[in-house]
Parts: structure tokens; C-alpha cells; sequence
């Protein structure tokens, strides 16, 4: 089945450092499902540069959105935002199914 994945992450939650006249931020998304006997899929991993104009943060979060494979059946998706320059990592387990 194919489910639309959105993340969203606050921009004050992303460390961003300046680079020229602009600021990037460096993340990586990381998601892995689980079915329901357990069976867990190989963590991917998405490399995400975000480029911030001007210092201030905006008010709207970044959003990050893709659609995912799955096999019909119910899934818990587990979605991390690491945030490299600081270490944090943002994580969010969501279930879904047909």
C-alpha cells in the first residue's frame, strides 16, 4: 500500500549554522516500520539539507513530505529527525494500516 508520510519539524528545533549569506541546517530522517508479528524493516535514511534565509526563525515548521511502500497490513512507523550539529534527535511512532 502507499501512505503518504508529512513530517513536520519546528525551526527551532533544527540547529542552523551560517554558511554565506544564508543558514543550512543539516538532518537526517530516519523510518522504519514493524508489523504486527514484529518483523522490523531496515532503518532508512534520508540526508536533508535546509536552507534558512535571514536569522530569524520562521513561523511556519519545515515540512518534509514523501509516500511510502508498505504491505497491507497494520504498521507501526517509527519516524526520527536527527539534527547533526546539535545530536538531538525528534522521534514519533505512528500506526498505520489499510
Amino acid at each position: 500500500m502507499k501512505v503518504p508520510l508529512t513530517v513536520e519539524v519546528p525551526w527551532s528545533q533544527i540547529t542552523v549554522l551560517p554558511e554565506g549569506a544564508q543558514s543550512v541546517g543539516h538532518l537526517e530522517i530516519r523510518l522504519a516500520a514493524r508489523d504486527r508479528d514484529g518483523a522490523l524493516s531496515e532503518v532508512a535514511t534520508v540526508p536533508v539539507r535546509v536552507v534558512r534565509a535571514g536569522e530569524q526563525a520562521p513561523a511556519e515548521p519545515l515540512r518534509w513530505e514523501t509516500d511510502l511502500l508498505l504491505r497491507r497490513t497494520r504498521h507501526n512507523l517509527v519516524v526520527s529527525v536527527y539534527d547533526a550539529p546539535s545530536g538531538r534527535v525528534l522521534t514519533q511512532v505512528v500506526s498505520v494500516g489499510p
